[in-house]
């Protein structure tokens, strides 16, 4: 309760920084391939990369490669390796002040939670198309990470097409 708004969020953020170093670095998961992960980290990886990706070298240069490179093993494991050539550079990057991180941290939460979670909203970095719907207009979520979690899912809202999110509460 004495830390503002501000100084929480930094703080989650440092949490999730220091998370992808652990798995990364800490549990020498470095030294295997993309194959080798467990399904549970090699979603988060794909989302490591795009956030890493973009964190780098900005949205639009990120979209065809993720989309590109996301659909075949060989790609997979470009992505891995660029997020284990890239990693300093990305968390020097967003472990400034107010710089938010992305969803690869919010899914840093739901495992440290161990609850599933859902990202809803526009994920410009992997599409121009807009929110996802089902045939009734429903918003599906953009991304779903779930890996046998329990309880109700953490809900985010992404807002402005990317960097900006807000928490949603679920109504009882």
């Amino acid at each position: 309760d004495v830390l503002s708004e501000v100084d929480k969020a930094d703080l989650l953020r440092r949490m999730a920084i220091y998370n992808e170093r652990d798995f990364l670095e800490t549990k020498n998961n470095l030294a295997n391939t993309f194959d080798a992960l467990r399904p549970q980290d090699q979603a988060w990886v794909l989302e490591m990369a795009k956030d890493y990706h973009e964190e780098i070298l900005g949205r639009e240069k990120t979209r065809d490669w993720f989309n590109e490179h996301k659909i075949s093993p060989a790609g997979r494991q470009i992505m891995w390796q660029y997020v284990i050539d890239n990693r300093n550079t990305y968390w020097a990057k967003t472990s400034c002040d107010t710089n938010w991180a992305g969803s690869s941290e919010a899914i840093v939460f739901a495992r440290i939670l161990n609850r599933p979670l859902r990202m809803y909203g526009m994920d410009q970095a992997s599409s121009l198309d807009g929110a996802k719907l089902d045939d009734n207009g429903v918003v599906n979520p953009y991304l779903v990470y779930d890996f046998g979690y329990n309880g109700d899912p953490l809900l985010v809202y992404q807002t402005g097409g990317g960097g900006h999110y807000q928490m949603l509460l679920k109504a009882h």
